[in-house]
């Protein structure tokens, strides 16, 4: 594996497609309140869902509460750059007063806020069936027990289905460290997961012949060369 391969992400932008969303994997890193630890800790929890969601074989979604429902001022536990406000234009005469500016509408927030997700593990989906499921359905499911074994179906309003998995830092960390410590039902490379994480088709078939470390080392060398973990430029 050699050094960052920015075309990685340029040919997943180029290929993002809805018709590849149908199984799609949602990490949400707020609940249940895994916003509240260190930086670290959701740094590494953010990795480790990754590799869940990749090997899997899915589609992976970093989701983050909307601005309104956020429990952080500015709506992210990572502060606010000058670059997330705007001005409001009020009608009398300007002033230089706090409430005079807001927090841009799209404005990156949550764990979003300092990490830039990647469009090749996104695939560029959307949030699946935004006209029949709320953030805080997702969190619900999120946190059932059985989250990430258990996915759900729904229907999008063109009459697509989507199978989704969604889970938050909890259930990602419990899942990972489940299948590391099993001996009958563990990690085992193979060429889709390979893909996935920004192989090649050869190398792909070399990750899939690698077990134990080597097979963590390979995975995290394909990751840092599609150019992961990003972080935002502000």
């Amino acid at each position: 594996v050699n050094d960052i391969d920015p075309s990685i992400e340029l040919r997943a932008k180029a290929e993002a497609n809805d018709d590849k969303c149908t199984n799609l994997f949602l990490y949400l890193p707020d609940p249940p309140h895994f916003s509240t630890h260190g930086h670290g800790s959701q740094i590494n929890t953010y990795i480790l869902a990754m590799l869940d969601g990749t090997y899997l074989n899915r589609n992976v979604l970093l989701v983050e509460p909307p601005n309104d429902v956020s429990t952080f001022a500015g709506a992210s536990q990572f502060g606010c750059p000058v670059d997330a406000f705007e001005e409001i234009h009020m009608k009398s005469p300007a002033s230089s007063a706090p409430e005079n500016w807001q927090i841009k509408e799209n404005f990156s927030g949550g764990l979003s806020r300092l990490i830039n997700h990647p469009t090749w593990l996104s695939g560029g989906c959307s949030m699946p069936c935004a006209d029949t499921y709320t953030y805080n359905d997702w969190v619900r499911i999120a946190t059932s027990p059985n989250a990430v074994t258990e996915p759900i179906s729904c229907k999008e309003s063109n009459g697509r289905t989507v199978n989704v998995i969604a889970t938050g830092g909890r259930g990602a960390r419990q899942y990972f460290y489940s299948k590391l410590r099993s001996n009958d039902d563990h990690f085992i490379s193979n060429e889709k997961w390979g893909i996935r994480l920004g192989a090649t088709q050869a190398e792909a078939r070399i990750f899939s012949t690698l077990s134990d470390n080597a097979m963590w080392d390979y995975a995290c060398g394909l990751m840092i060369k599609a150019g992961f973990l990003r972080l935002q430029p502000w």
